[in-house]
């Protein structure tokens, strides 16, 4: 067993390979499978804690003892990740909640949104009112209030990696700057 901190690991012959951790000092004990640990080796944790995280301990982040969990992968090699009851499309999304959400406790920011459709071509219609096209949609990973002096201001912001940026998305993020008069924030 390593103790780092609140944070320790530990490997046990009666789980057969699999990890067990203790989160932030938490009572509670997650299991995961140790062929999955080196995912996102390096980072740190997301949570109001200070625990920085290695290869052998990233497949859970934690918030307040929370979990993280994998779920299936996707079109783009990413796995879909549910945090408190919510399905993100990445884990890298996933992370990027947890930390608005502590943004947000903090005051940095307010009325957090995920998934928040903007219409970028309405529907069309023929004479007779029957739809010949549905309306062209961009659906924002998180809009929020970001404190800015001494006002806030409006934040569309959406978790990408370099091959999500596709030439669909890259036009709608121009259609939103036309047609909205908002610059989409990627992280």
């Amino acid at each position: 067993m390593e103790r780092n901190g609140t944070w320790m690991l530990g490997q046990s012959s009666a789980q057969q390979g699999r990890e067990t951790r203790w989160i932030c000092g938490a009572e509670k004990r997650f299991a995961m499978d140790a062929r999955t640990a080196g995912e996102a080796a390096g980072t740190a944790c997301s949570a109001s804690c200070s625990v920085s995280r290695s290869a052998a301990d990233t497949k859970d982040a934690c918030i307040s003892g929370e979990r993280i969990s994998g779920m299936q992968r996707t079109k783009y090699g990413n796995r879909k990740t549910t945090v408190f009851g919510q399905t993100f499309d990445s884990r890298h999304e996933a992370e990027r909640y947890l930390e608005l959400r502590s943004m947000e406790r903090e005051g940095k920011i307010r009325h957090l949104a995920t998934q928040v459709p903007f219409e970028l071509i309405p529907e069309q219609t023929d004479d007779a009112g029957k739809v010949l096209e549905r309306p062209a949609k961009y659906i924002a990973d998180f809009t929020y209030w970001e404190k800015c002096g001494d006002g806030f201001r409006y934040v569309v912001e959406d978790a990408k990696s370099p091959a999500t940026r596709t030439e669909v998305y890259r036009l709608k993020k121009k259609m939103m700057l036309h047609v909205h008069g908002i610059r989409i924030q990627e992280v």
